[in-house]
């Protein structure tokens, strides 16, 4: 068996390692993928060792260099410390696949970076589900996807969006999981999805609930971030699936929902300082049979020294556009409201600091 997975690339390695196995063939065919990954990891490791002491003596004998006499550039082809994260994230799988290897993919990796999931090549399954995703209106995807095979016909997947109407990558793009189930005698899928803001995804990580557990009353759920590549993780509850929300939720949750604006550009003369949005708010059905419309949008900082200005939009064809702005960290503290006058009505909306929003209206008095 180790013959045969010595010539299997890292990413089938780590899907062996991580795969979900229920049969005692299944179990050691994980470890054996794990081991091998173990004797890269090491290779690595001392490959590593190797060029830091390459760069230790490169260093001194530039410092020793004659003045006057040119530095060398030699460098070798691929970083270190690349070298090293990526051994430290291996021994992470290796770690936790050998000490539980009947739980496969119910397991974290705690040393392993999340976005080192995007290391490897996209594979064509990569690529199918990518042409998958763009047709049920997950689009401006900007990293990824990549796939994961859970097993029994479903599959986790985790990319990156772009959160402006141009499919820009930004600081700014929202971490998106996705899981799907092949309909049985069809290529058709259904499932669920979440995509958090960065602030949110560094700090908490995001979750999408597979199904009941295999191991318990309670539910498995696909499990992202802070720290680690995507993981299963079993009979969880269902406080376990909810997360904090975010101002910026009221921009994300429009993308994630494919909202978006007819002419998303008109109202700016410099649509590449965008960093999120403009995505329509919805407030009632009052205000779209009104005519009135509303908006939020954030844009990139004017220096370097200040932050980005998230604003809040409110137009009609017959009134002059009103629009609010302030500092992110200023709405994260206070949330933003606008108001709005038309010919009959007065309009206030507001976002909170949660993302939710809050509206009013009144008759305007007659003069």
């Amino acid at each position: 068996m180790h013959g045969e997975l010595s010539q299997a690339d890292d990413r089938e390695l780590t899907r062996l390692a991580y795969a979900r196995n229920e049969t005692p063939d299944g179990q050691t065919r994980a470890v054996a993928a794990s081991e091998e990954l173990a004797r890269r990891a090491a290779a690595v490791e001392a490959e590593a060792e190797e060029h830091e002491a390459y760069e230790d003596r490169g260093a001194l004998s530039n410092a020793e260099s004659p003045a006057g006499h040119p530095k060398s550039e030699t460098s070798p082809p691929v970083s270190a410390r690349r070298r090293r994260m990526r051994a430290v994230g291996i021994v992470g799988v290796i770690a936790a696949v050998i000490v539980i290897p009947v739980v496969g993919w119910a397991v974290t990796q705690p040393s392993s970076e999340p976005l080192a999931i995007f290391d490897w090549p996209a594979s064509a399954e990569d690529q199918e589900w990518a042409a998958r995703l763009t047709e049920a209106s997950f689009s401006n995807i900007t990293l990824g996807p990549r796939v994961i095979d859970l097993g029994e016909d479903q599959f986790g997947i985790a990319y990156r969006a772009s959160t402006v109407p141009d499919g820009r990558s930004t600081e700014w793009d929202l971490y998106c999981l996705v899981v799907a189930d092949m309909l049985e005698g069809s290529s058709g899928w259904s499932g669920g999805s979440s995509c958090v803001v960065p602030s949110l995804f560094e700090a908490e990580g995001l979750n999408v609930t597979m199904g009941p557990s295999t191991e318990g009353a309670g539910l498995d759920l696909l499990t992202w971030g802070p720290r680690g590549n995507p993981r299963v993780e079993s009979d969880q509850t269902l406080d376990d699936t909810l997360k904090s929300r975010s101002l910026l939720d009221v921009i994300a949750v429009g993308y994630r929902g494919g909202a978006a604006l007819a002419e998303p550009f008109d109202a700016f003369e410099e649509p590449e300082r965008l960093l999120m949005g403009p995505v329509p708010v919805f407030i009632s059905d009052r205000a779209t049979e009104a005519g009135v419309k509303f908006s939020a949008y954030m844009l990139e900082a004017v220096s370097v020294e200040s932050e980005p200005n998230f604003c809040l939009q409110a137009s009609h064809p017959d009134v002059r556009t009103a629009t609010s702005c302030a500092t992110l960290s200023r709405v994260e503290r206070a949330g933003i409201t606008t108001q709005l006058i038309t010919f009959d009505d007065v309009w206030t909306i507001g976002v909170n600091i949660d993302g939710s929003t809050s509206s009013s209206v009144f008759p305007r008095r007659a003069d």
